[in-house]
């Protein structure tokens, strides 16, 4: 009887010892999901979230730089959304560059994400390139691409209305 309650006991301690790691991993692990939400979406295999910084950096396109008051940090639902809309982007036509130039597919582009304020609107810059291998520091830096044509794009997306407009390639030299 004494060698069944002691089996008995060790189970009880095996079993808060069981439920203490569980407890202690499942804090453990939310911290870690907190505190690493923006690599997360910044790692994906096709797009980046740049670093809000980088939206200082952006060179003048169609006027928008000029007007770009700050940035924000969109929330992973703003960046489902902007990859659900994305195939829009054919539909439009090139403004700047190429004039009247489409992207057929944007989705085989690899994608860079500025999130920006203008005007006092949340808006998402997607800058777009087809270049193999890709730029070792893509993920934070633009890539230099001189004329090139349709190789990159870019155009305004807005969360709100979940539209695309103010597409723009490079020139060809």
């Amino acid at each position: 009887m004494n060698r069944l309650r002691k089996t008995e006991g060790d189970r009880k301690q095996g079993m808060r010892q069981t439920i203490a790691v569980f407890l202690f991993m499942l804090a453990f692990g939310g911290l870690i999901g907190c505190h690493s939400h923006e690599d997360r979406r910044r790692l994906h295999a096709n797009y980046t979230l740049m670093p809000q910084q980088a939206a200082q950096d952006l060179r003048p396109f169609y006027g928008v730089s000029t007007t770009i008051q700050g940035s924000w940090d969109p929330s992973d639902k703003d960046l489902t959304n902007v990859e659900a809309h994305l195939g829009e982007v054919s539909q439009l036509i090139s403004e700047d560059g190429i004039r009247g130039a489409r992207i057929a597919r944007p989705q085989d582009y690899r994608r860079q994400y500025f999130a920006i304020l203008v005007k006092g609107r949340k808006l998402i810059l997607v800058n777009a390139f087809d270049i193999e291998p890709p730029p070792p520091d893509w993920r934070e830096k633009l890539p230099l691409i001189g004329d090139g044509g349709k190789i990159e794009w870019r155009a305004l997306f807005d969360p709100q209305t979940g539209n695309f407009s103010h597409l723009s390639t490079n020139g060809v030299g």
